[in-house]
């Protein structure tokens, strides 16, 4: 593209010296101004299809750079994702109740309350927990105004150690868990809850089965 560059500057140089010499010497007849002008039209005329067609050139190995770089960034990734064991799970602020499922991966959103210590690695939780809304809407039943329903909800902890805690304590807690499945806890007055169970997530570690 550059030597296209020098090639338009040379003519213009030439046209202007030919202009130049012509104002010093005796007019030319109006057949071989023609001529004249002709032949520079169809230079100049080679030289500009030159640059386009050096501008198309450049045009297509900037794309094909732009793609190489594009399935660089992309190989780069997919290897950082392997050797980092990918792909990430998802990690997911428990707050609400449908949150809640086997196999889900995240945190408690909120704090939780210590009621029951079982063992040194295993304990009862509680949270309140989003479990549904009430709506209230205007004349034409547009919601215009939502207020989220909370339930209490408990949780079997297993794997977390228990020094430190007490009874009744409220604490944030920033472990990632894994919802392994659920457990039955018998009830003081003789019923009995189903309840999720949640293990520290260990990313390396295959998943848990439910039960186990």
């Amino acid at each position: 593209m550059k030597a296209g560059l020098f090639m338009a500057a040379f003519l213009i140089l030439m046209l202007s010296a030919s202009m130049g010499a012509a104002e010093d010497t005796k007019p030319e007849s109006a057949e071989k101004t023609i001529q004249r002008l002709e032949a520079e039209i169809r230079v100049l005329r080679s030289t500009i299809e030159t640059l386009v067609k050096e501008n198309k050139e450049l045009k297509t190995e900037i794309a094909a750079l732009r793609a190489q770089g594009g399935k660089a960034a992309s190989s780069s990734a997919a290897a950082e994702n392997k050797a980092d064991g990918a792909p990430k799970p998802k990690i997911t602020d428990f707050a609400k109740k449908e949150h809640f499922v086997i196999g889900a991966i995240g945190r408690f959103a909120h704090a939780v309350q210590v009621e029951q210590i079982l063992g040194p690695a295993e304990m009862i939780l509680s949270m309140n927990v989003q479990v549904s809304e009430k709506r209230f809407g205007g004349s034409d039943n547009s919601p215009i105004l939502t207020i989220p329903i909370f339930k209490r909800l408990r949780f079997w902890i297993q794997g977390l150690s228990t020094a430190g805690l007490d009874e009744e304590m409220e604490r944030k807690l920033d472990t990632v868990f894994f919802i392994q499945g659920t457990r039955t806890l018998e009830l003081v007055d003789g019923g009995a809850e189903r309840l999720f169970v949640l293990v520290p997530y260990v990313p390396d570690a295959a998943a848990p089965k439910p039960g186990s």
